[in-house]
């Protein structure tokens, strides 16, 4: 399971600056912090990621709803799992 801590951006947010992280949970519920994110192209353009943080690209970035896709691979443990989000810009 991925879970993203924040969905909403306010307008005027700077360039790469992050929106919210995420985490993945194995099936244990155990947190994995080794974990490799991969964004699927419904996100390009708009958002992208540093690490586990989904950043913001573009300052200008119109009021609406963007819907994301992101996939989580796990290092040394073989679990990958997708999930889906719906990013907020108000």
């Amino acid at each position: 399971m991925i879970v993203l801590n924040s969905v909403t951006v306010p307008v005027g947010f700077k360039a790469n600056q992050s929106v919210g992280t995420f985490t993945y949970y194995d099936y244990t519920l155990t947190a994995r912090t080794a974990t490799n994110y991969i964004l699927d192209e419904t996100a390009s353009g708009v958002f992208g990621l540093s690490g586990s943080n989904l950043i913001i690209l573009n300052a200008s970035t119109p009021v609406g709803f963007y819907p994301i896709k992101v996939t989580g691979v796990t290092e040394y443990f073989p679990y990958k799992d997708k999930a889906h989000f719906v990013i907020q810009v108000q």
